[in-house]
């Protein structure tokens, strides 16, 4: 009998949930930042802020124990950070920055993987640093339950 291969480090489990941001433009809406299509995007309204956060909200009944984050930002350092904090939540208004604190990125793909913080409603990547001048602009962000 053969075993089929699953690797639960490539488990996403962000589209079994609730996109959340501090902003959502028209053009730009949080969706994008979760479609699994690279090309389209995530922005926030105005550049050069801290207070921008993008995530998840896994529910109540279904939270979640994440241990990978895969951030695509924009390659220019015009509009990606170089600094993000991973934070969970239980009811969505209280947030929880994970213990080994800000995570340094780059423009471009990144992998944060985060230690065991047990189960949590929400997840979000915050800015901890402001972009290079603009909006930032995300094309992709998972959280996978398995590092």
């Amino acid at each position: 009998m053969i075993t089929p291969f699953y690797s639960p480090a490539l488990y996403d489990v962000a589209k079994s949930s609730l996109a959340v941001a501090s902003v959502s433009p028209g053009g730009f809406p949080m969706a994008n930042a979760f479609d699994k299509n690279d090309t389209t995007e995530w922005e926030t309204s105005s550049a050069g802020t801290t207070s921008d956060y993008i995530g998840q909200d896994f529910t109540a009944a279904a939270p979640k124990k994440i241990r990978r984050v895969r951030l695509l930002q924009n390659a220019s350092a015009t509009f990606s950070v170089t600094s993000v904090s991973v934070q969970y939540s239980d009811d969505m208004s209280a947030w929880t920055t994970i213990a080994a604190g800000n995570s340094a990125v780059a423009a471009g793909d990144n992998t944060i993987i985060v230690a065991d913080n047990g189960y949590h409603r929400g997840w979000r990547v915050k800015a901890a640093v402001a972009t290079g001048g603009g909006v930032w602009s995300i094309f992709s962000l998972e959280f996978h339950i398995n590092a």
